[in-house]
């Protein structure tokens, strides 16, 4: 449900001017998710830590969507 929402949201921004500054919130969270993975953390041993990442992602694009540029 989350991803759906920054999938909009990642739109939106684009849409307001950002253009592909807008993927580097989705693309940084997907890259710490990958390590975090790699690394062995599974999301079960520390969901705060998943969970704060994708609410500060949600939280910068729509900072992004608000703000425009």
């Amino acid at each position: 449900m989350l991803m759906i929402l920054e999938v909009i949201l990642t739109i939106v921004a684009w849409r307001r001017g950002w253009k592909s500054k807008s993927l580097i919130p989705g693309v940084f969270g997907f890259s710490i998710g990958c390590v975090l993975g790699l690394c062995g953390i599974l999301p079960t041993t520390f969901p705060g830590i998943l969970m704060g990442l994708e609410l500060l992602i949600i939280g910068v694009l729509g900072f992004m969507c608000y703000k425009g540029n």
